[in-house]
């Protein structure tokens, strides 16, 4: 049954994951349609094609209408699976760049043709860069981060805007036309991504640190509807509470609550910034006391971090509170926040666009400026340590 699109919602499953994802059940009603991007090329090819396999279990079990678009080594293929099984449309091409927004957008439109029912899961897989920059691998670094990674073109990377334009350009000016987006990958769960992507989606899941290996399996997905919960914010629970081999737990949120966030982490930013001089080693022991993910740690969980700068040597920072207490609503099932935020030693650790992009968290909200007086003073003080013997020999 096809639907006018004013009226549609959708589910998102960026199923974005570094070799990894989110496993167990999931709850979705029958009224789904089902549409999966998966960026399965190069070393992810094999988790790729058994990812996309358990999708066609699961819709076949639970009567969803399947669309997909997955990019192995050997080319591109895209599908369409009638919700009783039955395969309605295929074809097969060579190489395209999976992580280009036009190609993202133009197999949103090509899934928003062919929506049935009222739910549309969207599925994106692929490896992920964290919003240093940096990868699972300590050497590699690109430019911004990525919720997905093309290797057969250069390692191209599709960013957060990126996906954010390729939403508005398939579905228009809906209001958050997504009813959740799981960015499935490793490091997808940040407050930088959740910015980007705060006009996309209602709900929002994904992974702050490494993601597990396995991904999603859906082929054991069955409906368990909890009471008092939508659909999209089921789901986003049952992915926080499955079970998992990763470093960490997946984070769900409500993106329509960050706007209120935003404000207070803006205030906190000027807070700290206009005083590093004093600040400084609070929020290196509110950074030591936070959990930390990223290849040299420049990940930090951002409510806690907020909590710990509002507690820290007894001096409550009214900016800090008010910043963890609206980063705690924003979490699904009262789970808090769970997302990551910048907040590195050094500035090696951060994007050259990280605090001048309009667009940007960094400088919507400030955390740019934050960063750079704040790596700016450690550098300062390292310098003096090291410019005078008496400190370096530890002096104190």
């Amino acid at each position: 049954m096809s639907v006018r699109y004013g009226r549609l919602r959708m589910l998102v499953c960026a199923a974005l994951a570094l070799g990894g994802a989110l496993a167990g059940d999931v709850a979705i009603a029958d009224n789904w349609t089902v549409a999966a991007y998966i960026c399965g090329d190069g070393d992810l090819a094999r988790v790729a094609e058994r990812y996309a396999e358990g999708l066609r279990v699961a819709a076949a079990a639970n009567g969803w209408a399947l669309r997909s678009q997955v990019d192995l080594p050997d080319g591109v293929t895209r599908q369409a699976v009638g919700s009783e099984g039955s395969e309605t449309e295929w074809w097969r091409r060579g190489q395209i760049n999976m992580c280009r927004r036009e190609a993202v957008e133009d197999f949103l439109r090509w899934v928003r043709g062919r929506a049935v029912g009222d739910r549309l899961a969207f599925v994106v897989f692929g490896h992920g860069v964290a919003a240093s920059g940096r990868t699972t691998e300590r050497d590699r670094r690109y430019e911004a981060q990525g919720l997905a990674l093309d290797a057969s073109a250069g390692g191209d990377v599709l960013t957060p805007q990126e996906l954010a334009r390729a939403v508005a350009g398939a579905f228009g000016d809906a209001e958050r036309p997504l009813d959740i987006l799981v960015a499935d990958c490793c490091y997808g769960a940040s407050v930088e991504a959740a910015w980007s992507l705060r006009d996309a989606a209602e709900v929002m899941v994904g992974w702050p640190g490494r993601a597990p290996v396995a991904g999603v399996q859906w082929a054991g997905v069955q409906v368990r509807p909890v009471e008092g919960l939508s659909e999209a914010e089921t789901l986003a629970m049952q992915c926080v509470e499955l079970p998992r081999d990763g470093e960490c737990k997946a984070a769900a949120v409500r993106l329509a609550a960050l706007d209120g966030a935003i404000g207070a982490l803006k205030d906190l930013s000027a807070a700290l910034s206009g005083d590093m001089r004093s600040w400084c080693p609070g929020v290196t022991a509110a950074r030591s006391q936070t959990q930390r993910f990223g290849p040299n740690g420049e990940l930090c969980e951002v409510q806690g971090l907020c909590e710990a700068l509002a507690n820290g040597d007894g001096r409550a920072l009214e900016e800090a509170e008010r910043a963890a207490e609206r980063l705690s609503a924003m979490g699904v099932g009262g789970l808090g926040c769970g997302l990551t935020v910048l907040m590195p030693m050094a500035l090696e650790d951060v994007p050259a666009g990280y605090a001048g992009q309009a667009e940007g968290f960094g400088a919507a909200s400030g955390w740019g400026r934050l960063i750079e007086c704040y790596c700016g003073r450690l550098e300062q003080l390292l310098g003096r340590v090291t410019d005078n013997p008496e400190q370096e020999g530890g002096a104190g």
